[in-house]
């Protein structure tokens, strides 16, 4: 994943109408950032690891403003990854957010590229 993004970062600053590209990139991705943002809150899926720790869910008390940012940055602070034990939301399942760089790189580079 990271060397395809590297190639179009890489095919994007050769590219003679590289703030062009650059906006499209950007305007793809956040809709279908957002479109999983938006597939994420309406599905309910079951964790599919019995031993896998889910933050509880706020009850209507709790749900304040600070809460929910204390939350999202202990989740930035951990870089998205398991590993660091951060990671505690449930149900990402379904609109895969790799998929969605893979998938945009390859159809960036091969709409781009240099043609003979």
């Amino acid at each position: 994943m990271l060397s395809l993004f590297a190639g179009l970062l890489l095919l994007t600053a050769l590219h003679r109408h590289r703030w062009i590209v650059l906006r499209r990139i950007a305007t793809i991705g956040s809709l279908l950032y957002f479109g999983r943002c938006i597939t994420m809150f309406v599905t309910q899926v079951p964790v599919a690891d019995a031993e896998y720790y889910c933050s509880p869910r706020f009850e209507t008390p709790q749900r304040t403003f600070a809460n929910i940012i204390l939350r999202a940055l202990k989740i930035v602070s951990g870089v998205g990854l398991k590993i660091n034990g951060k990671h505690t939301l449930c149900g990402d399942y379904i609109y895969s957010g790799h998929t969605v760089v893979l998938v945009t790189c390859y159809l960036f580079i091969k709409e781009c590229e240099i043609k003979k």
